[in-house]
């Protein structure tokens, strides 16, 4: 039965939601899914007056429909295929203007397709970009992990939020997270995934800083916990000893007098050394510490700290190797603080060697520098520790059985007082019990710096 072009067909509402009567209702060539109202159409309208007669809502045929038309069957089909035409229009507008990076990619994982954001991410253009695959491009580190999670989503056709580095054409690492979901055919089948990429690098080197700074002020934290531990036990040491002896003093027995003056006095001085370094640090922390520099010979200084020390070597009966240099080295500093410096590497030494051990010291010029070298045969330092070895606070682990000694400050101070010299400190160990080697180059007064490259012109010219 044909339908004429100016007849208009009328259908029930409740018809159309009952399977398999719609098309009953309708001449041939007509479909039930034109009578939508939710899609307006110049050729569908609603018909209010068969609503109002109690058959519920319904709608009808235009009677206007152009003569000539398409069947009602064909026309909605091509009303369909416009549709998604102007859909898919509207959605690469769109795609091309967010400032996001849009992809379609396979099972396989080949891209079908990218918009402009996604290629100015990658550092790739669309041409490199489509039909190849995405695993390439991701950091070394990152690529097992990845795969592994995009075939388990892929195997159960999931959505996915991934994290991962990528390695851009500049040479620099970047860092993306990706939001992926299952595209599907008409048949419901997964073909591939729709899904986005966004730049995080910086929110990564951020997370990155902020774990950085957790750790060290955890780190910090244990150091502080540390320092006041052994700052406890360097101060109740030489305070005990000398209640000690101040007793034995009160007891009246005249043979201890001498003992427990030389006692006392010991521990003292001990004492006023550890309040000095922490002074000595708080001055540094708060850029108080004044090095008044001057013009001085360094062979005195070396001698007189080396005759210092001499009574604490004899205890341990440590020798001592000193070869100084009879040439005057003159270097602006202090004469002070730059006994401190010899003070604190000697009786470092001291302290870490054995009985029986050697100490050599050695006052050498190196090209334009004066160079103070101390060397011992005791205990050495760790390959992992020796980095650490002039940060304040910082001690390396005692051996089993052994008691760790001093505050950790002395290393760190010598190191800040040679900088304020102008000078340089390093470390050097071949590892544990194998002794250590600090050396000090301090550079020398313009004036004996000069001197001394005539006497180098001079012999060279000979």
């Amino acid at each position: 039965m044909k339908q004429d072009v100016g007849e208009s067909v009328a259908i029930n509402g409740d018809a159309l939601s009952a399977p398999g009567r719609e098309k009953a209702l309708l001449p041939d060539g007509w479909e039930a899914a034109l009578v939508d109202r939710a899609v307006p159409s110049p050729h569908v309208r609603f018909d209010d007056e068969l609503a109002r007669d109690g058959r519920g809502p319904s709608w009808s045929i235009a009677e206007h429909r152009p003569a000539g038309a398409l069947a009602t069957g064909e026309w909605a089909r091509r009303r369909l295929e416009e549709k998604g035409r102007a859909s898919e229009a509207r959605f690469h507008a769109l795609a091309r203007l967010v400032p996001i990076g849009i992809f379609r990619r396979d099972v396989g994982g080949a891209y079908q397709d990218v918009n402009g954001a996604w290629c100015a991410i990658m550092g790739v253009s669309p041409e490199q970009a489509l039909g190849s695959g995405w695993i390439p491009h991701l950091h070394p580190e990152d690529r097992d992990r990845i795969r592994a999670e995009w075939e388990r989503a892929v195997a159960a056709e999931a959505p996915m939020v991934l994290e991962y580095r990528v390695e851009h054409p500049d040479g620099g690492t970047i860092w993306l997270c990706e939001r992926a979901v299952v595209e599907r055919d008409g048949a419901r089948r997964a073909v591939g995934y729709v899904g986005t990429i966004t730049d995080v690098t910086a929110r990564k080197r951020a997370d990155e800083e902020r774990q950085r700074l957790f750790l060290a002020a955890v780190e910090a934290n244990r150091v502080k916990d540390d320092f006041l531990a052994t700052l406890s036990h360097e101060l109740r040491s030489p305070l005990c000893s000398i209640v000690l002896w101040i007793g034995l003093l009160r007891s009246g027995n005249p043979d201890v007098g001498r003992r427990a003056v030389d006692a006392i006095e010991r521990n003292t001085q001990l004492l006023s050394w550890l309040v000095e370094d922490l002074l000595d640090v708080a001055r540094i922390a708060s850029g108080k510490l004044n090095v008044q520099l001057t013009g001085v010979d360094l062979r005195p200084i070396v001698a007189a700290a080396l005759e210092a020390v001499r009574p604490a070597m004899n205890a341990k009966h440590l020798q001592l190797e000193a070869h100084l240099d009879r040439r005057k080295m003159t270097v602006e500093g202090n004469v002070v603080r730059l006994h401190q410096i010899l003070n604190n590497l000697l009786t470092n030494a001291i302290k870490f060697t054995p009985d029986g051990g050697r100490i050599a010291v050695e006052l050498a010029q190196d090209e334009s520098a004066a160079r103070i070298t101390v060397s011992d045969t005791g205990r050495g330092i760790a390959p992992d520790f020796l980095p650490r070895v002039f940060e304040r606070f910082q001690q390396e682990d005692a051996a089993p059985g052994q008691q760790q000694d001093g505050l950790g400050l002395g290393l760190g101070i010598v190191r800040y007082l040679v900088e304020r010299h102008g000078g340089t400190i390093e470390a050097a160990s071949p590892g544990l019990g194998e002794g250590a080697t600090f050396s000090v180059k301090l550079p020398l007064s313009p004036e004996e710096a000069e001197a001394t490259d005539r006497t180098s012109a001079s012999a060279a010219g000979c």
